[in-house]
């Protein structure tokens, strides 16, 4: 029975510390919009302190399941996807993570807009501070990417299909390094979609723009990229 607790103990401080260590790395990333936040856009309401609360809850989540516990609103955006002639990666879909990461970068649909508020998950939307007047990113920033992707590098598309289309394209089981915690392409897909998050760690800002790995001497692109 002492050693069943003891390992009880052992687990949670180990899940404690983890969380923290997880917590501490959003934390220095521009996805802070708490109260707390050296950010120029954050909160401003009192009681706003939470840092996951603004994209997570564990209670009452967005029923759309973008992503795990997803707190905010989705966007109803209509999006012009990526198109060039020399795209091999068939019908784009913008949708799950992607749409997740758009429902604050489509410069439209207010950062404020959470499902299930702090605490008792009743109340207001927080205000938010170093925004435009509709509370969504301001027009002009490179993080308002609005609705034309068009311009923008591909997501939402079946990575399997562009690089059995295209031999200047790696497979899947092409073996990776460097990134975080992914050993091959299809680790950094999603449900076998290359997407925002294959990219990009809304977590994590350690190798800047909140890339997944160092991009020194083109190594993101090179790793899907075979020229």
């Amino acid at each position: 029975m002492k050693s069943g607790f003891i390992l009880a103990v052992v687990l949670t401080m180990s899940l404690y510390v983890a969380t923290k260590a997880f917590s501490d790395n959003v934390a220095a990333t521009k996805h802070n919009l708490s109260v707390g936040s050296s950010e120029t856009i954050r909160a401003t309401t009192a009681g706003y302190d939470q840092i996951c609360a603004f994209c997570h809850t564990p209670h009452g989540a967005n029923s759309d399941k973008l992503v795990p516990l997803w707190n905010h609103t989705s966007s109803v955006q209509n999006f012009t996807p990526y198109n060039s002639s020399t795209f091999n990666g068939g019908t784009v879909t913008i949708g799950g993570a992607t749409l997740a990461c758009l429902s604050c970068h489509d410069g439209v649909t207010a950062l404020n807009d959470i499902v299930n508020n702090p605490g008792s998950g009743a109340g207001t939307d927080p205000a938010i501070q170093g925004l435009d007047g509709t509370n969504s990113l301001n027009a002009g920033i490179p993080t308002n990417l609005g609705t034309d992707l068009s311009t923008s590098h591909p997501v939402g598309f079946v990575y399997a299909t562009s690089s059995g289309a295209d031999s200047d394209i790696n497979p899947a089981n092409t073996a990776i390094s460097g990134w975080d915690g992914a050993t091959t392409i299809s680790g950094l897909l999603r449900s076998g979609n290359l997407e925002c998050a294959s990219c990009h760690n809304p977590h994590d800002n350690t190798n800047g723009m909140l890339l997944r790995r160092s991009n020194s001497n083109s190594a993101m692109c090179t790793t899907c990229h075979n020229k």
